[in-house]
């Protein structure tokens, strides 16, 4: 866990290096005994209700692809109309790969870079369909 849990039970997890809010009910505690057991890749599972953003700064965009679709496919359910994407400045070989995803996925209508003031080239910002 990265903070406590908020008045609502949700805690902010570091899953490899994705950040997720999800319930403190569900996560487990690992361990000695399992800790072969436990796949510690990836993990889609970031929320049940999906914030306005979602941080995959350092991740491979293999490793950010399901992530993104998921929480496009739950930020529709959930009503959004606008998601954050966070990967970050670095190279810029995350944001050409998420960007040439969004650009080709049946549920984003538009989507642009962050203003100054909203992470700028770190962040793509995503407008949904709502209407399919």
């Amino acid at each position: 866990m990265l903070e406590p849990a908020d008045s609502t039970g949700r805690v902010k997890v570091r899953v490899g290096s994705v950040t997720m809010v999800t319930d403190l009910e569900r996560l487990i505690r690992k361990s000695e005994s399992n800790r072969k057991k436990v796949n510690v890749g990836p993990s889609t599972d970031y929320a049940p209700e999906p914030g306005m953003d979602i941080d995959i700064r350092g991740t491979t965009f293999e490793e950010a692809e399901p992530i993104i679709e998921r929480y496009i496919d739950d930020a529709r359910i959930a009503g959004l109309e606008q998601i954050f994407i966070i990967h970050g400045k670095g190279t810029g070989a995350l944001r050409r790969k998420v960007q040439e995803y969004l650009s080709k996925h049946k549920m984003v209508e538009s989507f642009r870079l962050g203003n100054w003031n909203e992470g700028s080239s770190g962040v793509t910002i995503a407008k949904l369909k709502m209407d399919d």
